[in-house]
Formats: structure tokens, C-alpha cells, sequence
């Protein structure tokens, strides 16, 4: 006989718990599984880690059972239970999944300084450097010389560049720049003897970024230029993108001249048109909007442009098309915007574009038009969202009358769709966000609605997944009508026979 850990008294109190209880008697294995992902961090949340365990142990599949393990070892490290996260860490079948577990514990530990514990996760790993480089930016603030002498320490070069990289940024947030560019030169010399070319021009441009940030473009603009070499040697689809990563970075070094040769050398119109979209951005912040306008402008031009047989990867060129559309909606060209990101091929990004520049619109205080935008694709469950984004920058903005208004649209665009489980996710989210604004019962009648909905979806553990995602709004069932409350009963009843 199957062992259970959720007794039916809890859950008919407790939504997270109901949802438990009917996930644990689903006697498909993939079920099950897709279940206990939506109950275990629920529980993870609420910090009850010794039934999180029990719960992802119910899991027959080792994949999504290990996986699970994973999350409760993390969150004991978290909670600085050790002794338990490494216990789970041993239980973890799979020995990829149980290394990076104790890296991650490692991590943890290592950043909350706990160094002791920290350097026993290390000691556990056939590769410690990067828990090491975690160590050594910890330890940095209080004993320096230590720190870059157990970096010195790391062999695998990334992880020294990378914790270099840890030890610099402190030091530029303290305005200490000369003590960065030191560890910086240090970072350069260490992306040296990275053997993997793109590694090492990924490393090279990072540390270049970080020169600009400690006040010393020379030195910026000197290790660009060195990725640059190194990125044309690149025989792969790859080349072009890193190119275009050393050009911004000549534009972040103060560069112009050399960015726009650098640029020259790329022969992609999708990475050509993504670097001018960077360009556009920093000449935003600088206050150039003349010059920002005319590189977004090229930018989508040469998008545009690129024929069917030049495109190497639509998802991305679609992609980057919603991100022009989008940028032009935040440079105050909403229209244009729009015209963009209706003439997207991919309808998905069309809907996506829309999105997000009604949520552009908002921070531009246009809340009325933002409204508008959200519910212009005609498409309900697109639109929903768009109107849930809407309303989370109102509530940002303390405009809680607009918010509230946004998502009274978004539950009335969704009502009666064909999609149960859309209709479901919607209703959560509205009712989360109505709660938070403070009109509780609002929210536990939009939740009782879901909850309705909820007993119509046929397959077991999107129920379950939709009674944990509820869970999160209202844990309490007491909080919920009557009628829910014999709904959910009616569910664990069934659950049992």
C-alpha cells in the first residue's frame, strides 16, 4: 500500500494541501511527477523542507525526482540547514545533477559567509574553482591578499576571470577604481590562457565592460581590441555575434569611430541589426536622441532588409524584431512601434510586441492608451496578460484605480474561452494582484471562480498544478465561499476512490 504524507483533514484547510493530497494519488508516473513540480516548491516557500523531501521523493521518474531534490537541498542551504542539504545532495542518483548541487549549496554558503561550510561543499567537487572564486570574492572585502592568493590558486582559468571579475566589481561600487583595474589586469591575464576561443573573447569583452565601469577606457578599449582579433579566428555561426558584442563595447569605452569599423566587419544583418539596437540605447542614455533615432532606424532598415535566404535563425530575427518594435514605443514612437510589430511574420511576437509596449506606455504615463494597446490584438488571452503587465506597472506606479481597472478588463476579455486551464491562470493572476492592492474580497471571488473552473479540467495534475498556483493567493480555504470549500472537498474525495 501506497505510503501517503497528506491526511484529508489538511486538505480540506489548506489549498497547497489539497493540492498535495490529490497529486500524491495520481497513479501515472509522469503525472505525478508534473504534480509534485507545482506542489514541492509550494512547500519550499512556506519553508517546510522535510515534506518537500517526502513529497519529491514520491516521484517515481529519477529524472524529475532528482530534479526536485535539487530545489530542497538549495532552499535548505538557504535556510543554513547544511547538514540536511548535503544529505539530500548524497541522495541525488544522477552524478551530474548531485555535483552541481553541492556547487550551488557551495555558492550559497560561500556568499552568505559561511566559508567553512563553503569549503567542505568544494572539497566534494572533482572541479571546485568556481565555489573557490565564490570564496575568494567573500573574503575579499576583509582579507584581501588572501583572496587573490586563492584565486591565484583556481587552475581552471574562467573561474579565476570570473572571480577577478567578483573582486573588481566590489571595488568599483566602493569607488575604489584603482584597486579594480588591478584585479582587472589580473581578469585580462588569466582570459589569456582560456584555450576555447569564444571563452576566452567572452571573458576579454566582460573585462573590457568592467574597465569602462572603473573609470580606464584605455585599458577598455585595449582588451576590445584584442577580442576583436581573437573573434575573427571564429569559424562558426558565432563570429558575427561576438564581433558585435567587441563593437558595443568600443561604444561603452567611448569609441565611436572604432565601434562603427568593428561593425563593418559583420556580415549578418541580425547581429548587424541587434548591435545598432545597443547603440541606440547607450546614445539614449547619453542624452543623444537624434543619433539614438537614426541607429534604431538603420537598425531596422537592415532588418528589414534580410532576405529569407541571408536569415540563419528567424526565431532570433523575429525576436529582435519585437525588441525594435518595442524600443521605438519606448523612444516615443508608439506608432511606428506598433506598424513595426504588427508586420512581424511570427504572430506570437506580434502579440508579444504588442504586450510589451502597452507596459512601455504605462511608464510613460499613458495608462489610458496602455489599456487600449493591451486589448488591441483581439486575441483574449494574449490581451489578459498584457493587461495583467499593464496593471503591475500601475501598481508600481501607486496608481492602484488604473490597476484595478486593467484587471477587471483582463478577467472580462477571457470570459468564456474555450481554454479552461488559460482561463485558470488568468484568473490567478488577477486575483494575486487584487488581493495585493487590498480588496480581499474581490480577489477570494475571482479565486472562488477559478476554483469552479478548476473542477472542469480533465487531466489530474494540470488540476493539481492549478490548486498550488491558487495556493499562493489564498492558502487558507476557510478564506473562500462555501461553495469552493465543498468543490475542493468533492476533489479529495475523488482523489481517494
Amino acid at each position: 500500500m501506497a505510503e501517503y504524507f497528506i491526511s484529508s483533514e489538511d486538505a480540506g484547510n489548506d489549498l497547497l494541501a489539497a493540492a498535495a493530497f490529490v497529486g500524491e494519488r495520481i497513479s501515472g508516473a509522469d503525472g505525478r511527477a508534473e504534480a509534485m513540480a507545482a506542489v514541492v516548491p509550494g512547500y519550499l516557500v512556506r519553508g517546510d523542507v522535510d515534506l518537500a523531501a517526502e513529497l519529491a521523493n514520491t516521484v517515481d521518474d529519477p529524472f524529475s525526482r532528482d530534479k526536485l531534490l535539487m530545489a530542497v537541498a538549495v532552499k535548505c542551504a538557504d535556510i543554513k540547514d547544511n547538514e540536511y542539504a548535503w544529505q539530500l545532495a548524497d541522495a541525488i542518483e544522477d552524478e551530474g545533477m548531485r555535483l552541481q548541487t553541492l556547487e550551488r549549496i557551495g555558492f550559497i554558503n560561500a556568499n552568505a559567509g559561511d566559508i567553512d561550510a563553503a569549503e567542505f561543499a568544494a572539497s566534494q567537487l572533482p572541479h571546485p574553482d568556481h565555489v573557490q572564486a565564490a570564496i575568494a570574492a567573500n573574503i575579499a572585502t576583509s582579507e584581501r591578499q588572501q583572496a587573490v592568493e586563492k584565486v591565484e590558486g583556481i587552475v581552471f582559468p574562467t573561474a579565476r576571470v570570473l572571480a577577478y571579475h567578483r573582486i573588481a566589481q566590489a571595488d568599483i561600487d566602493g569607488d575604489n577604481y584603482e584597486l579594480a583595474a588591478e584585479m582587472l589586469d589580473r581578469a585580462a591575464a588569466s582570459a589569456d590562457e582560456i584555450e576555447h576561443t569564444e571563452e576566452r573573447v567572452r571573458c576579454l569583452i566582460d573585462t573590457a565592460q568592467m574597465y569602462s565601469g572603473a573609470k580606464r577606457n584605455d585599458l577598455a578599449v585595449q582588451t576590445i581590441a584584442a577580442a576583436v582579433e581573437d573573434a575573427q579566428t571564429i569559424e562558426n555561426i558565432h563570429r558575427d555575434y561576438f564581433i558585435g558584442m567587441c563593437a558595443l563595447g568600443f561604444v561603452l569605452a567611448g569609441s565611436r569611430d572604432t565601434a562603427e569599423r568593428t561593425l563593418d566587419l559583420v556580415t549578418d544583418k541580425t547581429h548587424m541589426a541587434s548591435s545598432l539596437l545597443s547603440f541606440a540605447k547607450e546614445d539614449w542614455r547619453a542624452d543623444d536622441k537624434e543619433n539614438a533615432l537614426d541607429n534604431l532606424d538603420e537598425a531596422y532598415e537592415i532588418l528589414n532588409s534580410q532576405k529569407e535566404t541571408e536569415t540563419r535563425d528567424s526565431r532570433s530575427r523575429n525576436t529582435l524584431w519585437t525588441s525594435i518594435a518595442v524600443q521605438f514605443a519606448g523612444f516615443g514612437k508608439t506608432e511606428r512601434g506598433l506598424e513595426i510589430a504588427r508586420d512581424n511574420i511570427d504572430p506570437d511576437e506580434v502579440l508579444k510586441a504588442i504586450g510589451q509596449i502597452a507596459e512601455v506606455l504605462v511608464i510613460q504615463n499613458e495608462s489610458d492608451l496602455a489599456i487600449e494597446t493591451a486589448v488591441s490584438s483581439g486575441e483574449p488571452i494574449p490581451s489578459a496578460h498584457a493587461l495583467i503587465a499593464v496593471a503591475d506597472e500601475l501598481i508600481k506606479k501607486d496608481d492602484s484605480s488604473k490597476a484595478r481597472y486593467a484587471l477587471d478588463k483582463a478577467v472580462e476579455v477571457v470570459d468564456g474561452i474555450p481554454q479552461i486551464s488559460a482561463h485558470v491562470d488568468v484568473l490567478i493572476a488577477v486575483a494575486a494582484r487584487i488581493k495585493h492592492i487590498g480588496d480581499e474580497t474581490s480577489a477570494a471571488a475571482i479565486a472562488d471562480n477559478g476554483i469552479k473552473l478548476i473542477t472542469k479540467i480533465n487531466d489530474e495534475s494540470r488540476r493539481v498544478t492549478a490548486l498550488a498556483e491558487l495556493s499562493g493567493v489564498f492558502d487558507d480555504i476557510a478564506q473562500l465561499s462555501e461553495a469552493s470549500r465543498h468543490e475542493i472537498d468533492e476533489l479529495i474525495y475523488k482523489a481517494t476512490q
